[in-house]
């Protein structure tokens, strides 16, 4: 390639952290990148999960049933939700 204006940028839901590299990465499930060129996907809220790879938005974002929280960022599935303890309740989700 003659310039570095060969290089094309990685989409929506991709990444390349690495130099000298001929493809982009999918962003795993959890994860999304919202914008095009890169290098690593944003980890999903907490209060919910992001169940599908090669996410370009945080609107693959799922909130945790009612009566249920995740504490965590960068969840990947609703096993994540946690329930609420004995004594406490939430009507909202995520």
């Amino acid at each position: 390639a003659p310039s570095n204006e060969s290089c094309i940028p990685c989409a929506p839901g991709q990444y390349q952290p690495l130099t000298g590299q001929s493809d982009c990465f999918t962003c795993p499930a959890g994860s999304f990148s919202p914008d095009i060129g890169l290098a690593d996907c944003d980890p999903c809220p907490r209060g919910g999960y992001c169940e599908d790879a090669g996410a370009a938005t945080r609107m693959a974002w799922e909130p945790c049933p009612a009566g249920s929280f995740n504490p965590t960022t960068g969840s990947d599935s609703s096993d994540a939700c946690e329930p609420c303890p004995a004594g406490t309740a939430s009507a909202t989700r995520g």
